[in-house]
This record gives C-alpha cells, structure tokens and sequence, in this order.
C-alpha cells in the first residue's frame, strides 16, 4: 500500500504529492479526487515517484485513472503536472499514463522526468521568468 503526501507551495503555485511504497489505482484516484474536491488546486502539480514502485500499474488501471479524473483534471487547464521517477519501468507506466490522459482530452501539459530538479524547473520556468522581469 503507497502512502502519499501533499504539500502546497501557494508561493509558487506548487502542489507536490510525495509517494511511496507500492501504488495502486485507487489510492491514486483517490488522493486525486480529494486535492480537486479539496478547493486550493494550483496549476502546477509534481508528482514524486522516486520512492514508489509503480510496477503493479496495468494498462487498464492507467486508462480508468484518466477516465476517472479528467473532468477534474480539467480544472488546471492550462496548467502542468511533472511525474518523477527513479526506474525505467516506472518512467514506462509514466509515459503511458500521458498518452491516456491525451486521449481523454486532458488540458494540462503532462512531462515525466528522472530528475527531480529538472522537473521543478519545467514547471516554474514561466513564473521564474516573470519574477526575473518584475524584478
């Protein structure tokens, strides 16, 4: 069973969900449904894998996983939603959920990455852009 954590970051309009343990498609669903009914959604959203085992993802637990949040999902529109991953299986799964998601319409730019940093870079680009110019 995968615990998950989340973490707002309003500053930067950042929300992380850390993850660990084996993950199932409910809890995903779940800890989703409750961060979109919850009312403090941000556009940019880190989903941290590094710690988790994905492995136990099936391709039509993916497609439910898309189907089930799109309508939320869709509340970000225009947003971003970066996957961290630490294995080729999981980055895999990863890969596959975005292709899911496309094809359910979903608005929100999906990239998964290894690195935990280049993900929090592709995500904040616009807004340390900005603040560079505010300055």
């Amino acid at each position: 069973m995968a615990e998950i954590t989340t973490q707002i970051i309003q500053s930067k309009n950042l929300t992380l969900h850390t993850v660990s343990g084996l993950v199932g498609h409910s809890e995903i669903i779940l800890n989703a449904k409750n961060y979109y009914t919850a009312g403090n959604l941000t556009p940019m959203v880190l989903w941290d894998f590094r710690n988790a085992t994905l492995n136990g993802l099936y391709e039509n637990q993916l497609r439910e996983i898309a189907w089930d949040l799109r309508d939320y999902i869709r509340l970000r529109t225009g947003g971003k939603t970066a996957f961290v991953v630490a294995d080729d299986i999981a980055f895999g799964i990863a890969r596959m959920f975005e292709a899911f998601s496309e094809s359910e319409g979903i608005t929100v730019e999906q990239r998964t990455f290894r690195d935990i940093e280049d993900a929090i870079i592709w995500l904040l680009a616009p807004v340390m852009i900005t603040e560079y110019y505010e300055k």
